[in-house]
């Protein structure tokens, strides 16, 4: 067994009957996939999405945009979270999902 904190996240996540299909979409069509750490409110925690990044076809008229897979409510507390807890919660996608690299993290929507 993971001493991952978030393996069970992960694993929640794999199996859940519309996020599990979408980030699986998302992996087959080759999108590179965000964690996007971001608070609704200033009186709220932090969530976190699994996003594919869809990149702008036209780089000097459009931003790369994050399209939402699955989301996570009540993943951390302060915005100095944000690195450590997407970082291991990454690795714990990673090896449940078992995919390459890193995952690019963002914060509020833009990246870190």
């Amino acid at each position: 067994m993971s001493s991952n904190p978030f393996s069970s996240l992960a694993e929640q996540v794999a199996q859940h009957a519309n996020y599990g299909p979408a980030v699986q979409g998302a992996i087959a069509a080759g999108l590179p996939l965000v964690l996007n750490y971001h608070t609704h409110s200033a009186e709220s925690d932090y969530c976190v999405s699994i996003c594919a990044l869809i990149e702008s076809p036209i780089k000097l008229l459009g931003k790369d945009e994050l399209q939402e897979l699955a989301h996570i409510r009540g993943f951390g507390a302060t915005e100095e979270e944000c690195i450590p807890r997407s970082r291991a919660f990454g690795v714990a996608l990673r090896d449940r999902l078992a995919l390459e690299g890193e995952f690019v993290i963002y914060l509020n929507g833009e990246p870190t």
